[in-house]
């Protein structure tokens, strides 16, 4: 339909036509900008059935913006969070009430299964007793890649062995590679671009960080559907506690380190187990 805005009414009535043509029982909106425009479509159809789906805790959203979302949630069903923390930020900051929310996290059963080639740490100049860091996200600035370089900067003097990986790309690269270059860190940090198999990557890692600093919606219910030897240390287990912070949802998973998960950073070794 190329509808790129819901400010133009023609926009939306034109999307509450196709609903109407194609005998829609039930909309189901994901983000904002979709869910505005769809339930705009659904209500404009007659659809009373809306769902909409909410991935993150956008603490940018203006005061229009949270009007918007509690006027539509008086014709939605259900609103449907990925965490719980994303469904405190719809009760408590959108003032939404809770009987209208719900929580269903997303599935990852199967994400850690074994696929594609194994990849060789060489490749990025990595030895096996290094102990290799892997981050995976977008390169923009809520995935907090500038704090996570910052803190390799903090560790890498006591933990020579510490490399890591960046897999991603985005509009902070050059800016990235500017601060790593800055750090004289390029022999330790390497980023990859986009990787569309993430599997070997993540089956050659030590640790994977994500150093998200805001709308990171499922963070702890992703982790724990991990089944293959992941370990999530929350920034309130001590481990880093120079690099981590309670206010924000970023977290380290390690892989089973025999005897050193939860213990104070003086004890941490990062290196192969």
């Amino acid at each position: 339909l190329n509808l790129s805005t819901y400010h133009r009414p023609l926009n939306i009535a034109r999307l509450a036509l196709r609903l109407r043509r194609s005998r829609a029982d039930i909309v189901h909106t994901h983000g904002n900008f979709a869910s505005t425009f769809g339930r705009l479509a659904a209500i404009i159809a007659c659809i009373r059935r809306v769902v909409a789906h909410v991935h993150t805790s956008d603490f940018s959203l203006s005061r229009r913006h949270i009007l918007i979302e509690k006027i539509l949630a008086c014709f939605t069903r259900r609103i449907i969070c990925v965490s719980r923390s994303v469904q405190n930020f719809v009760k408590n900051i959108e003032s939404i009430p809770a009987e209208k929310t719900c929580v269903i996290y997303n599935g990852a059963v199967r994400l850690f299964r074994q696929e594609g080639k194994p990849i060789s740490r060489a490749i990025w100049g990595f030895s096996a007793q290094d102990c290799v860091v892997v981050s995976v996200g977008s390169l923009v600035e809520n995935k907090g890649h500038r704090i996570l370089i910052d803190a390799a900067r903090m560790l890498v003097p006591a933990y020579p062995s510490l490399r890591l990986l960046i897999v991603g790309d985005g509009p902070l690269r050059s800016a990235l590679e500017e601060q790593v270059g800055r750090f004289k860190l390029s022999e330790h940090i390497k980023f990859t671009g986009i990787v569309k198999d993430i599997h070997p990557v993540l089956a050659l890692a030590d640790i994977f960080a994500l150093p998200t600093r805001y709308r990171e919606g499922c963070r702890w219910p992703f982790w724990k559907r991990c089944k293959t030897g992941w370990r999530s240390l929350p920034p309130e287990s001590g481990v880093f506690p120079r690099l981590s912070s309670t206010t924000g949802p970023g977290c380290w998973c390690l892989r089973a380190m025999p005897g050193r998960l939860g213990m104070p950073s003086r004890g941490f070794r990062p290196t192969r187990s």
